[in-house]
């Protein structure tokens, strides 16, 4: 049983190894999608969910949406 929480870190425009790297180090979990809607950003984050600064519960699972071509 994981307890104590987080609050979500800032991951947009982040490169996403380097956002999946502080998701971890911040004891959360994630999921990625890809959002090919947004070819100036490919490879960064462009949107996340919970927003920066919520608080959140550890292994709580991030979303997040990464640009892609």
């Amino acid at each position: 049983m994981v307890t104590g929480t987080v609050a979500v870190p800032n991951l947009v425009g982040r490169p996403v190894d380097e956002a999946l790297r502080v998701l971890r180090m911040s004891g959360l979990t994630f999921v990625i999608a890809y959002d090919h809607g947004h070819s100036s950003a490919v490879g960064l984050v462009v949107v996340q969910f919970p927003d920066p600064g919520v608080p959140v519960g550890r292994e709580t699972p991030v979303r997040i949406e990464v640009g892609e071509v």
